[in-house]
């Protein structure tokens, strides 16, 4: 029977807990434990001052994942019960939203966790597998496989790509200009797993990864490879989570929209701006290197943007 939880445990005094940084590895990590066929740690870290826990999976970007968990957290400093917590988490591969705790600058700290994986679904890209990871990409000097079916019936863009490379039992592709970290991302969705944007600490010097303070680099990012690639289910997702956001934080996603042809968005955006806001795209159109307003935006933005122009005049 595949076992599906492990309770990891350390101790450690607070006040030898370094900073971790870019030069110093000085993370604190438990043994590996296996849980439904990954390996499993408890990783604790110091970052500005902020002693941080979460659990991750040993090179975990060599798979492609997505699991719910079950996670019990236990924590006593000098003996006397500090915290305790339970947390039910969806989550990709990528190491988990971490506890953060801010006052504890000295004394001996016991760490205590009981994981559980509920459910999970996982594909591995480290080596080459017939129909699951049967095409090797580099996307600058990480190289990983991948399936040529689930690229090519997500994205015309890559089953041309694939379609012109030789029918040789291992075909090679280098994407050039692509940010890994995004990347790493998008392949989730083609092989069908939920991606779950998440605002957490990734580490740039652990593995050559976007850092995000938020979700919305995440998110931008994933959606500029997305219409980079014709991913439409992707950008339709993307489009309708930003449809819920209000007006004055959907009026930051403009650019975005209209370079991404995400045409729901930017009739919701241009259908709640005055005449004042209309006058100074218009004039910013003007003052661009395009010179005009038709070439500045997408032919759909132009056409939503004089419809609004129209409906001012008639109630005005």
């Amino acid at each position: 029977m595949v076992k599906n939880r492990a309770c990891f445990e350390i101790a450690f005094e607070a006040e030898n807990l370094l900073e971790d940084n870019e030069n110093d590895d000085n993370e604190l990590r438990t043994e590996p434990q296996t849980i439904c066929g990954l390996n499993f740690r408890l990783c604790l870290y110091r970052s500005g001052g902020d002693i941080s826990i979460e659990n991750e999976i040993e090179d975990w970007n060599y798979y492609l994942v997505w699991k719910q968990s079950v996670s019990h957290l236990e924590v006593t400093l000098n003996g006397v019960p500090y915290f305790k917590s339970r947390r039910e988490q969806t989550s990709n591969g990528y190491p988990e939203e971490p506890y953060t705790f801010e006052d504890i600058k000295k004394g001996l700290v016991e760490v205590k966790c009981d994981y559980e994986i509920t459910r999970l679904s996982m594909f591995k890209i480290d080596e080459f597998q017939q129909g699951f990871a049967d095409v090797k990409l580099q996307v600058k000097e990480r190289r990983f496989f991948v399936s040529k079916l689930f690229l090519s019936a997500h994205s015309p863009a890559f089953a041309a790509m694939l379609n012109s490379e030789s029918e040789s039992k291992e075909q090679t592709l280098q994407l050039e200009d692509v940010d890994y970290g995004a990347f790493y991302l998008l392949l989730h969705r083609f092989y069908g797993l939920p991606l779950v944007y998440a605002g957490r600490r990734l580490n740039s010097f652990r593995i050559h990864y976007i850092c995000i303070a938020d979700i919305e680099p995440q998110i931008k990012s994933v959606l500029k490879l997305a219409y980079r690639y014709q991913f439409q289910v992707v950008l339709f997702e993307i489009e309708d989570y930003l449809l819920t956001l209000n007006d004055d934080e959907a009026k930051e996603w403009f650019g975005d929209a209209d370079s991404c042809q995400l045409t729901r968005l930017t009739s919701k955006i241009i259908s709640n701006m005055d005449g004042d806001e209309l006058k100074s795209l218009y004039k910013e159109a003007l003052q661009s290197e395009h010179r005009a307003i038709t070439k500045a935006f997408a032919p759909e933005t132009v056409e939503a943007m004089f419809a609004r122009i129209m409906d001012l005049q008639s109630n005005s």
